[in-house]
């Protein structure tokens, strides 16, 4: 009877779990909740940005750190804290707005983190980009789709341009092929709308973990619900849904 009560304990903390983290927060197949977003200093002394992810989510989930690709890299932030975390991974870093690309190139300057300036796309073709500024800076709202009307208002104290500015686009299987690329553990990505596009030029290639922002504020974007099924369609399980980021594995993970 003891052993019974134990379990039924542990489901029902399991289902807690998964029912709610901080009142907000679902978690399925992650123990560990995301990270605090936050600010820290970067080996050049540039205070450089990271995201929620959570690295423990590596172990948890039985996935090796070899290679990882993080696409959106504003400042560097996330692509240096991974090099962190996991010092013997390949780490690429990849961003759209030259802007950015130039501060990212100074703030990871002699590091072993690979800088790719170019937009990730469906297949190798110019994209437009449209630029986005706060106080004369370049800001991490730059995007192939422009804001919605009420993005608009709402973030008044970002400035997008209207015309946008023609950047490589390439797609992530080109990307991979030119890099030697065999597998990536994690793919990292907050490209502010254009993450469907990315994963359709993805071609064969299965990175082992997704992270991803969905619904963002852009007019044309796909929504969560269409990147959901296409992910499943591509062999993909939802690991953690955290609302406006979202954690996905490959249903047939290994270690890479």
């Amino acid at each position: 009877m003891g052993g019974m009560v134990s379990l039924g304990r542990r489901v029902i903390g399991r289902l807690r779990r998964i029912l709610s983290i901080d009142g907000h927060h679902r978690l399925y197949l992650v123990n560990s909740a995301p990270l605090p977003e936050r600010y820290f200093t970067g080996p050049n002394g540039q205070e450089l940005y990271s995201s929620a992810f959570n690295p423990a989510w590596f172990s948890e989930l039985g996935v090796v750190a070899s290679t990882i690709v993080d696409i959106g890299s504003f400042d560097g932030g996330d692509a240096q804290r991974f090099r962190n975390a996991f010092p013997t991974a390949r780490v690429i870093t990849v961003e759209a707005d030259p802007g950015r690309a130039k501060l990212v190139r100074e703030a990871l300057a002699g590091t072993a983190v690979e800088v790719l300036e170019c937009a990730i796309h469906a297949k190798d073709e110019n994209a437009q980009l449209y630029r986005t500024e706060i106080d004369g800076i370049p800001s991490s709202q730059g995007s192939l789709y422009q804001f919605d009307e009420r993005s608009k208002v709402d973030l008044s104290y970002i400035k997008q341009a209207e015309t946008p500015l023609t950047v490589i686009g390439r797609s992530l299987e080109s990307v991979a092929t030119e890099l030697g690329i065999g597998s990536i553990s994690l793919l990292h990505m907050d490209i502010q709308g254009a993450e469907y596009e990315a994963l359709l030029g993805l071609g064969e290639l299965r990175p082992t973990l997704i992270y991803l922002e969905v619904d963002a504020p852009y007019v044309g974007i796909r929504n969560a619900k269409d990147l959901h099924y296409l992910l499943k369609s591509m062999g993909y399980e939802l690991a953690a849904d955290f609302v406006s980021d979202r954690l996905y594995a490959l249903r047939t993970r290994g270690r890479n």
